[in-house]
């Protein structure tokens, strides 16, 4: 996933380049300027296959996060995924058919002809800015991130995405490539971040350490449960179990290192940094000893 997000992001920015050098096939009113209606279909095809990458990042944060993640973050993803293929095949296909039908090689040809009259109306106006639509336009979707540089790097690729990215397509064709490139970029560094995600050691010696240390406070935790002590107050839980007593034990038990240790104990295991998790590792958790009520284990890890 890190890889394919690397190359196509690569690919993406050197087309905007590329597209800012490309000599004028046609006039600057025609909506597939600088290319032919042909070359315009190439590069859009190759804009469409660019916009793999993106989906292969949000794969990439969607593999990263599978263990630790909620039902909103696994839904947020797939919603994300699947609107990222449909606007992309829409906008592909829309500009394409706009591009040809402007050139008179489709049919609406003479809607078309009305609207771009319309539009050379609109563009003598004094004061009137244009707006030229081309290969840079398109969807672009990006989901959430793992903690680290990765949390940065989504977090920068979605402002970029409202905030001088779509405000740049608006502008001359120049800027509105220039900031697609810079788009691309961003997409290959999340594709990076994700490669060195899946490749950060383990370093044994120093999980063992932590799995004892937790054990450490388990065995403190369980012992004042057992004594019928709240661990969060002087007070016990009392027997209502709508009580903020119960409530706080609850949350502490939740919360406690028995959870922190079973996940690290996975990770050991599997040798996997961070992401795993099995439940034949997971401690089973000890009722509240007042109304003996067993705590939920946390959705999220």
């Amino acid at each position: 996933m890190g890889q394919a997000a690397i190359v196509l992001g690569l690919l993406g920015a050197a087309q905007a380049v590329a597209t800012v050098a490309w000599p004028a096939q046609v006039s600057d009113g025609q909506y597939s300027y600088p290319f032919t209606p042909h070359w315009y279909t190439a590069a859009m095809i190759f804009f469409a296959v660019q916009q793999l990458g993106v989906l292969a990042g949000i794969g990439g944060i969607a593999l990263l996060a599978r263990a630790r993640a909620s039902q909103a973050t696994r839904a947020g993803l797939l919603i994300g995924t699947i609107a990222t293929i449909l606007l992309m095949a829409i906008a592909a296909i829309a500009a394409i058919t706009t591009a040809h039908d402007a050139a008179g090689l489709g049919p609406g040809r003479g809607i078309r002809q009305r609207l771009r009259r319309a539009d050379d109306r609109d563009r003598d106006r004094p004061g009137h800015r244009r707006h030229r639509s081309g290969p840079t336009a398109g969807p672009a979707r990006a989901g959430p991130g793992r903690a680290g540089p990765g949390r940065w790097i989504v977090l920068a690729l979605g402002i970029y995405v409202f905030v001088p990215m779509l405000p740049a397509l608006f502008e001359p064709v120049v800027l509105g490539r220039l900031a697609f490139g810079l788009w691309m970029l961003l997409v290959a560094a999340l594709g990076l971040i994700l490669v060195r995600a899946g490749r950060s050691p383990v370093d044994p010696a120093a999980l063992r350490h932590r799995i004892a240390e937790c054990d450490r406070k388990l065995a403190r935790h369980r012992a004042a449960i057992e004594t019928g002590v709240d661990p969060t107050s002087d007070s016990g839980c009392p027997s209502a179990s709508a009580s903020s007593g119960h409530r706080r034990w609850s949350r502490s038990l939740r919360h406690s290192c028995g959870w922190r240790s079973c996940r690290t104990r996975a990770r050991l295991a599997t040798g996997t940094p961070g992401t795993a998790t099995s439940s034949r590792f997971c401690k089973p958790s000890s009722p509240c000893p007042r109304c003996s009520t067993v705590p939920v284990r946390p959705s999220v890890l």
